[in-house]
């Protein structure tokens, strides 16, 4: 009989672990993917804080070299090729000649509309992009 309790006592116990272990693994992949996903929030966040940012500049800048002179802050920009320009920044969105967040202007001339492009990145994956543009020669 007491044979019977204790092999019945441990399949229990057993049986707890197993439902303990796999609870523990369901919730330490639950909080990882929570981490991954705050993260990737808070790097959007970022990423449209430094496209408001530079369609500011944008509105101001007359021009692409205009844009890049005022961008340009601590040798953080460049232009890439004609109607493209390159800011990096650092994770607190500071410029940064190597950071981590690239911020991409792209922009359309014609005669009465000046139209731009935003990408921005981190670490190379394009997280954001917006498109917009102003009238020439009116007033601001």
């Amino acid at each position: 009989m007491n044979k019977k309790r204790d092999l019945g006592f441990r399949i229990e116990v057993i049986v707890m672990l197993v439902v303990f272990v796999a609870v523990i693994g369901t919730l330490t992949r639950l909080y990882a993917q929570a981490d991954l996903e705050s993260r990737r929030a808070a790097h959007l966040s970022d990423a449209v804080i430094l496209t408001a940012n530079g369609a500011e500049v944008f509105m101001a800048a007359e021009d692409d070299e205009e844009l890049l002179r005022i961008l340009d802050e601590a040798n953080n920009a460049e232009k890439k090729a004609d109607h493209l320009l390159e800011a990096r920044y650092a994770e607190d969105c500071t410029p940064a000649a190597g950071g981590d967040f690239c911020l991409q202007i792209e922009t359309k001339d014609s005669a009465d509309f000046r139209e731009v492009t935003f990408r921005v990145s981190y670490q190379g994956e394009e997280i954001y992009e917006l498109t917009t543009g102003k009238v020439r020669g009116g007033e601001r």
